[in-house]
């Protein structure tokens, strides 16, 4: 009998162990700056003039730590267990400013305009959204980048952008984050190069 009750309480053990809910593991993606070309390939020497960095503004209902997927022209939903690491306008800030830093574009760029600073680059984030239509999934990012005058803050300069990469064959989570930080890299090398024809057409003005 009691060899009966212990094979009982063993059967049992075991049914509830395959049974019991498995846990749930939240999953944390991160924004980041993607590895460049020597500066050399943007510019041979910085330009005689410093600039200071406005941090980039993401739109609202996609400035959190949720990922935002599109299933309608209107609908977004956002993912439970899928989050960035950080949230979007501090971390793409963050990963703007040291591409640009790093591309040696200026003699010095801060985050705050310091009396000789002669520009502002800042920029805004429309759409940061994962997309599924039918069996394609893409990664959507549009906005724009901006040049300013640091006196008036007149507009100099530019560089919108709509982006939308597909997905397949990949499909999970960190082939979407890895699309948004490649879209991100290459519109903020594409800016950069923007700046650097059009400040060096006006060279002479410095």
């Amino acid at each position: 009998m009691r060899k009966a009750n212990w094979m009982t309480a063993a059967c049992l053990l075991i049914l509830w162990a395959g049974c019991a809910p498995k846990a749930v593991v939240r999953r944390y993606y991160l924004l980041e700056a993607p590895a460049l070309p020597d500066s050399s390939a943007f510019c041979s020497e910085p330009l005689p003039v410093a600039a200071a960095f406005e941090d980039i503004r993401v739109a609202q209902a996609f400035d959190q730590e949720r990922i935002a997927l599109r299933s309608g022209s209107y609908e977004l939903s956002y993912y439970y267990y899928h989050h960035w690491a950080v949230r979007p306008s501090d971390a793409l800030s963050d990963a703007v400013f040291h591409i640009i830093r790093n591309a040696n574009l200026f003699k010095r760029l801060d985050h705050s305009a310091a009396a000789d600073c002669r520009f502002i680059l800042t920029g805004e984030l429309i759409r940061m959204e994962r997309i599924s239509e039918g069996k394609w999934d893409s990664a959507h990012l549009s906005g724009e980048f901006r040049l300013l005058d640091k006196e008036d803050r007149a507009t100099l300069l530019v560089h919108p952008f709509d982006r939308q990469v597909v997905l397949e064959p990949r499909r999970d989570m960190n082939a979407f984050a890895d699309a948004v930080n490649r879209i991100v890299g290459e519109e903020t090398i594409a800016f950069i190069m923007k700046i650097s024809e059009k400040l060096n057409q006006d060279k002479a003005a410095f």
